[in-house]
């Protein structure tokens, strides 16, 4: 399937009024799904300056087509719409595209711990963590990995025992750490499982074997990660845009909004609607005890039940709903 950010909905399949126009390129040989109920595929779709100029049959097409136009044959494939994430954390995604992927097949190549800890080695080479002084992984799920679990700190001490090593699992709901990073965090044998946390633990049931859950992973993911100012923050919701963008993804967005207008800009032909608590990432120096953290998230909760409640109640809302 190629997946292609169309920049207008499709809302008119027959060929738009554009005589006189010619297409850059134009896609035929497979299906183009329109997501126009009125009909829902078309044949050829042509494309000028990045927009789309005219859907609809071949012959149609044909007239915004000269020797200079880029014919792409699809192969029997699909051309859809960009897609719409309904459920998406930019500055997540920009942070994952800042770390080393330890994703499993068919997404990257990661099938076990030993190739785990080879990425993690490649990727402390490079000019990010030298930078930051941090070695940082994202997308591992143990359900993918060979042994069926996650690495525990010794085996993550095999990268570096001098930095913090830290890897985040694809759902972002834990992580595991080296005994640096477990360090940083200030978690030890004589730590207790917070409120809505866990410590996992080796076989003496006190010593932490370096993975963490829930509360304790955010909170601690807080402490070990560098100091961060505007433009590492511009950076990361930057790079999380393009790594929507370059899957085919044109908006991504939540339920709870916090929108930054700053970066709805053409360059990075995505819109994005911040979830809150990404927003709440910003103030993570702040954040470097649990109480805190359970403050703000407690304070999320409330300003979440009554952003809802008033848009539930919303002139806009109640039209839509009828």
């Amino acid at each position: 399937m190629i997946r292609f950010t169309f920049w207008i909905t499709l809302a008119i399949v027959g060929a738009v009024p554009a005589y006189g126009q010619v297409a850059d390129k134009v896609f035929l040989g497979g299906s183009i799904v329109t997501v126009n109920d009125a009909k829902p595929f078309a044949d050829a779709v042509a494309i000028k300056d990045g927009k789309i100029l005219a859907v609809g049959s071949k012959e149609e097409i044909a007239k915004f087509q000269n020797a200079k136009t880029e014919i792409v044959d699809l192969a029997g494939r699909a051309l859809l719409p960009g897609f719409v994430d309904g459920h998406g954390h930019c500055f997540g995604t920009g942070l994952q595209a800042a770390s080393a992927n330890l994703l499993a097949p068919p997404d990257y190549t990661i099938t076990d711990i030993p190739g785990i800890i080879a990425e993690l080695k490649k990727y402390a080479k490079s000019e990010t963590a030298m930078k930051y002084g941090l070695i940082l992984g994202f997308g591992y799920d143990e359900a993918q990995l060979k042994e069926q679990r996650p690495p525990n700190r010794h085996e993550l001490d095999e990268v570096s025992k001098d930095i913090p090593v830290y890897i985040i699992h694809q759902s972002t709901h834990l992580g595991a750490g080296n005994t640096k990073a477990l360090e940083i965090a200030g978690i030890t044998a004589e730590t207790k499982n917070p409120v809505g946390g866990v410590i996992r633990r080796e076989k003496d049931g006190k010593t932490p074997d370096g993975v963490l859950e829930e509360t304790i992973h955010y909170a601690s993911l807080m402490k070990i990660m560098p100091k961060m100012g505007q433009a590492e923050f511009d950076g990361l919701a930057k790079a999380g845009m393009k790594l929507y963008a370059a899957n085919g993804y044109r908006d991504s967005s939540n339920d709870v909004e916090f929108v930054s207008h700053k970066y709805r800009t053409p360059k990075y032909a995505v819109s994005i609607t911040f979830l809150l608590h990404f927003f709440v990432w910003i103030k993570w120096k702040a954040l470097t005890d649990l109480p805190t953290l359970t403050r703000l998230l407690k304070d999320k909760v409330n300003w979440t039940h009554d952003s809802i409640r008033q848009r539930a109640n919303s002139d806009t809302l109640r039209r839509c709903r009828n």
